[in-house]
């Protein structure tokens, strides 16, 4: 009883499904185990995603693990052979450092409901990233240094933080009128 109640409970902190795949993050015919993922459940019953440790170069993040719903995201940085990453709709935050040092990251499909992006969010090579309507703020650093052409920021977008889009050569700009706060650099 002792054993089944400790294998239990470290399914339940890891999020490993019996199966031991998710159903829903498989693209291109490359699987991604949910053993890849390391998890925790937030206070609201929800999971964090907290480090990647698969070697996928396309990666579609499940929008539940053991049931429950992945809200926040972050831990898949220095993966050089992640190239695309799809982000579920249940996600509403991506953490501090997520996909720092993805210098191959080139495709990011945003969920529709993201509200936060952390600092030193991304690396990359971006030509666009289309950021969703639900976006209010930007942490500082998030896409320094990402090789990004053009950026349209949504209309909900209240906070900039500094240096969100430092280093960076933007041929295209948008900027909507919710922003209030822009940061230094």
């Amino acid at each position: 009883a002792v054993v089944d109640e400790a294998v239990s409970m470290q399914e339940e902190q890891t999020g490993i499904e019996e199966e031991g795949v998710a159903t829903d993050a498989s693209i291109a015919g490359e699987e991604v185990s949910i053993e890849d993922f390391r998890t925790q459940i937030n206070n609201d019953g929800t999971i964090e995603i907290d480090l990647y440790t698969g070697n996928a170069s396309t990666v579609v993040i499940p929008d539940t693990i053991d049931g429950k719903e992945v809200t926040v995201i972050g831990g898949f940085g220095n993966h050089d052979e992640l190239t695309a990453v799809v982000i579920p709709d249940t996600v509403k935050e991506i953490s501090y450092n997520a996909f720092v040092n993805c210098f191959n990251l080139a495709s990011v499909q945003m969920g529709a409901n993201v509200e936060k992006i952390g600092s030193y969010a991304f690396n990359g090579i971006f030509e666009t990233i289309e950021l969703p309507d639900t976006l209010v703020e930007i942490r500082s650093s998030a896409f320094s240094g990402v090789s990004l052409q053009e950026v349209k920021l949504p209309g909900n977008l209240c906070t900039m933080g500094p240096g969100a889009f430092a280093r960076i050569d933007i041929t295209t700009l948008t900027i909507p009128g919710s922003l209030k706060v822009i940061e230094e650099q």
